[in-house]
């Protein structure tokens, strides 16, 4: 009997930051979290990482590759930086980069 197996189809090429750990509470530092679901994403080739709505504090995150970081809401899907960061706040490495519905916050 040939035996066939259905897999459900997995969308390795969106990401949410809560899938790794971010708390979106404005006080718990995603920055690993945040990170890690934008480097997750990165190397699959690309895609979208959510950002769900809360408030995540960062010191600086680096988008590498076709990521685009995409909020549920302009108004209330935040990162915002933590006054102790110095440097840049998010780095791009690449021109296919993008950031929609999500508001910055930055030193």
């Amino acid at each position: 009997l040939p035996l066939r197996v259905d897999l459900p189809a997995q969308n390795l090429r969106h990401a949410s930051v809560k899938d790794f750990g971010a708390v979106g509470d404005g006080m718990a530092d995603d920055t690993a979290a945040i990170q890690a679901a934008i480097d997750y994403v990165a190397a699959y080739g690309g895609g979208v990482v959510d950002i769900p709505i809360g408030v995540y504090p960062f010191t600086s995150i680096y988008i590498d590759g076709e990521v685009s970081l995409q909020g549920e809401s302009k108004r209330s899907s935040v990162l915002k930086q933590l006054e102790s960061a110095t440097g840049a706040a998010i780095s791009v490495r690449s021109p296919y980069t993008s950031i929609s519905r999500v508001r910055v916050i930055c030193n």
